[in-house]
């Protein structure tokens, strides 16, 4: 019966994702740690110092976005749209990216350390402006 329950499970379909009070509270005061907003439509928004952290934008629409030394540690930005925003000197340190599109999108001084990148590889201590990826050395 377990089996049959969790095979009738749907996917969530970007209208019923991410909370729209969280998604206000956001627009209201630049502020929403540990928000859902998943699927949001963020694009071309401007959010210079928000303080985003762990909070979940799985395949958010941040196209264009201005994230200026926003605070998006710990962030899950995996499958999000990121092209052409403006990260510079935001704070992305352990934020998940993987299969994020990052077409464009500036990050001149965003701190990358141990982040996820698009690719699923992790970006090691101190990369800044671009994912120096972790080398991990094997014992022989």
């Amino acid at each position: 019966m377990a089996l049959a329950t969790a095979a009738t499970l749907t996917t969530l379909t970007p209208a019923e994702a991410f909370n729209p009070g969280q998604l206000a509270q956001l627009k209201s005061t630049n502020s929403c740690s540990r928000c859902d907003l998943t699927f949001a439509p963020l694009e071309k928004a401007t959010l210079n110092g928000a303080i985003l952290e762990s909070a979940a934008l799985m395949s958010a629409n941040l196209r264009n976005a201005k994230l200026n030394s926003a605070r998006l540690n710990y962030a899950m930005l995996s499958e999000a749209n990121l092209s052409g925003a403006d990260l510079s000197n935001a704070n992305l340190e352990n934020a998940q990216l993987m299969g994020a599109q990052l077409s464009g999108t500036v990050l001149t001084g965003a701190n990358l350390s141990w982040a996820t990148w698009t690719d699923g590889s992790t970006c090691d201590e101190g990369s800044i402006g671009q994912c120096k990826k972790l080398i991990s050395y094997k014992k022989k």
